[in-house]
């Protein structure tokens, strides 16, 4: 943690003098059982606080996990303000359920029990927990697997060449990852959608809302890369969905 205050220093100088030229590597660190963490480093709440407060800016991103979202348990005691304006707070499982009851929020909470695993609360907002799936450009052929670079080469200081889909032109590829080609990888971050979510998003599809809002407000899914292809696997879902009913 001293060495992540360090580096934010270092980071905020360095973006001072370059100015617009500046760049880095964006970062992300996730703090499990943050409580504990508050408990035994004396760096701890500092740490919370400076990744808070300055962390965007040099590209420096915290991720907390903590059974509760109290200030004391976040490290954050008498600042509450910078825990609910710094913070998305995700409520998942039985906490999404505990968090509805606090609000008082029956509709809510009956959504949250019924909906599955999938379901979750994002700042008290009920939403769809994305499916974590594979590196979506790649796909295991075995359990042993061989490290390959940008380019689909094996990483093993060989010399053996490679085709434009990451297959090695060696006789036995068993243990390689195989480059799939875009159009067949998986589509990255989609969640599991059950029955009744699909009716749902059914229902607010024929209410007038575009296939491209409900992935992005129902479903938590951003315009990039895959935009086109989620577009089209929803389309399909939904139709499919509607003739079976």
């Amino acid at each position: 943690m001293q060495a992540d205050l360090a580096t934010i220093e270092q980071r905020t100088i360095d973006r001072k003098q370059a100015g617009n030229s500046w760049q880095t590597e964006q970062t992300l660190i996730v703090a499990e059982e943050l409580p504990a963490l508050v408990d035994e480093c004396e760096s701890a709440k500092e740490w919370v606080r400076k990744q808070a407060k300055r962390g965007r800016r040099v590209k420096r991103f915290i991720c907390l996990v903590a059974q509760n979202d109290t200030v004391a348990n976040l490290g954050l005691e008498g600042d509450s303000k910078l825990r609910d304006s710094c913070f998305v707070r995700v409520y998942l499982g039985q906490s999404a359920i505990d968090r509805a009851k606090q609000l008082k929020d029956t509709q809510l909470m009956q959504a949250l029990e019924s909906g599955g695993k999938q379901v979750c609360l994002v700042d008290d907002i009920l939403a769809v927990r994305p499916r974590l799936q594979p590196f979506p450009q790649f796909q295991a052929k075995e359990d042993a697997v061989t490290p390959r670079n940008s380019q689909g080469s094996e990483v093993t200081g060989g010399s053996k060449k490679t085709d434009n889909r990451g297959e090695s032109d060696s006789a036995d590829n068993s243990g390689t990852l195989a480059l799939l080609e875009p159009s067949e990888a998986p589509l990255p971050n989609l969640p599991e959608l059950s029955e009744q979510t699909l009716r749902y998003l059914r229902q607010k599809h024929q209410e007038g809302k575009s296939i491209q809002q409900l992935l992005l407000t129902e479903l938590g899914q951003t315009k990039g890369r895959h935009w086109g292809r989620k577009v089209a696997w929803l389309t399909a879902l939904l139709e499919e969905n509607t003739s079976e009913n």
